[in-house]
């Protein structure tokens, strides 16, 4: 009624103003008996002064734009409704999803336990063609820093390294129900770490390095509510059954914030850029970022939690108190000079290291009293004797001659700034060399 009483008052007012010629003096007198009935009933008529066209026009605009208002209110709360309908069915579809994936990573991880369960070195489904058979230094650390634990891990050592008989097959073989394991979807051990991750809300997101002995993986940190995730990159292409490529420890991982027992700032690559995180379970995490900022921004994150577990940095005064009364051992007091001065199994450049402490390694028999047994712990262990001391000297000399001169022009390497090492004590080559040795092959 509305629609067609507005179109009646457009259609008197056009017969009024611009055919009142044309009417009688009785059709003049109904038109405005029906324009005014068309008022009272509420509708917005035009009145017989507003005689202009330019009137009619304006008092047609704001009829029209009243109305365009109405109609967009409409189209908007029509496509709020709708937008709001598919919102919910897309949230369905996505939890149908997630649940289905959930279900099928479950069953993976299912068989994964099963098939370790029934196919070690002691279960009845035991081939020592699919198990490890090598041992190397289990990472988990005790109270002192000691890691005395061994685990089972694949020989990655190139075939031409080793003796005949020690040499392992080119073939590639697949372990036991491996066809269980070709969707690299399900089978990754990143897919749990995402998944943790997706059911709850991320704080902080920051890409970083997880540094390691063997690799050095990129990917993402996240910051969540209860813990804390590190997502691989390329995360679908990494399958839990990466023993082929003799990797026992997975590239991705969590840990909640009530397993963080110490974090301390790092050095990596001789940029102020990384984290160190010790947890309860005695396993460690090195994680370098892009910049001091971003690790600073990272560390005060992880601080601001509540880590019930957390430890006090120690006193190194207090230390070398407890050491010097006998209430720590030398292993002790070392492990722990050595996490204070940022020096970390996790990098194979700084690598812990242990202070030589004798000078006779000739004899058969040692006596701990006698003091010339022992080294000058005053001075380097390069320059322990006289003409070793002299060597270095002369070349710390020579060399700032040198760089005094400054460059020649048939010299085709500049000058450097003198040093008396050109090495350092430390490095991955002698550490490599280490680690090799302990490994039991």
């Amino acid at each position: 009624m509305a629609y067609h009483g507005a179109k009646l008052v457009l259609y008197l007012s056009e017969l009024i103003h611009n055919h009142q010629d044309e009417l009688t003096e009785e059709e003049l007198d109904t038109a405005e008996l029906l324009m005014n009935a068309l008022k009272l009933c509420g509708h917005k008529c035009i009145p017989p002064s507003a005689s202009t066209k330019a009137d009619l026009i304006k008092i047609i605009k704001e009829r029209l734009d009243s109305k365009s208002k109405d109609i967009s209110k409409i189209a908007a709360d029509i496509t709020q409704a709708v937008s709001l309908s598919q919102g919910i069915e897309r949230k369905k579809v996505i939890q149908h999803i997630r649940g289905m994936y959930k279900v099928d990573l479950s069953a993976s991880r299912h068989w994964q336990e099963l098939i370790q369960q029934l196919t070690h070195d002691r279960a009845v489904w035991y081939d020592p063609i699919y198990y490890p058979t090598s041992w190397q230094l289990d990472p988990t650390e005790g109270p002192n820093r000691e890691r005395r634990r061994l685990q089972r891990c694949y020989l990655t050592i190139p075939n031409k390294y080793l003796l005949r008989d020690r040499q392992k097959s080119e073939d590639v073989v697949k372990p036991p129900l491996s066809y269980l394991f070709e969707d690299k979807t399900h089978s990754s051990f990143s897919s749990t770490v995402k998944d943790k991750a997706a059911s709850e809300s991320i704080r902080v997101n920051r890409r970083c390095i997880s540094v390691a002995p063997s690799r050095e993986t990129a990917g993402e940190l996240l910051l969540g509510k209860c813990g804390m995730y590190f997502v691989e990159d390329n995360a679908s292409d990494t399958v839990e059954s990466s023993s082929l490529q003799g990797e026992l420890e997975p590239a991705s991982f969590s840990w909640t914030y009530e397993e963080i027992k110490e974090v301390h700032k790092r050095w990596w690559q001789l940029r102020d850029n990384a984290v160190e995180i010790f947890l309860t379970n005695g396993r460690t995490l090195l994680l370098a970022f892009d910049n001091t900022k971003v690790r600073d921004e990272v560390y005060h994150n992880i601080l601001t939690n509540n880590l019930p577990n957390l430890l006090e940095y120690g006193n190194i005064t207090a230390l070398t108190n407890l050491w010097y009364t006998g209430q720590i051992t030398n292993f002790e007091y070392l492990t722990h000079l050595n996490k204070h001065a940022g020096r970390s199994f996790n990098d194979l450049m700084q690598y812990p290291v242990f202070p030589f402490i004798l000078a006779d390694y000739v004899s058969e028999t040692l006596d701990l009293s006698d003091p010339l047994i022992y080294r000058n712990l005053s001075k380097p262990i390069a320059v322990q004797y006289k003409e070793k001391e002299d060597r270095y000297v002369d070349t710390y000399k020579y060399l700032e001659e040198e760089y005094r001169k400054g460059a020649r022009e048939d010299d085709p390497m500049p000058p450097v700034q003198p040093y008396h090492y050109g090495s350092h004590y430390s490095n991955s080559g002698t550490v490599l060399h280490f680690l090799f040795s302990s490994k039991k092959l």
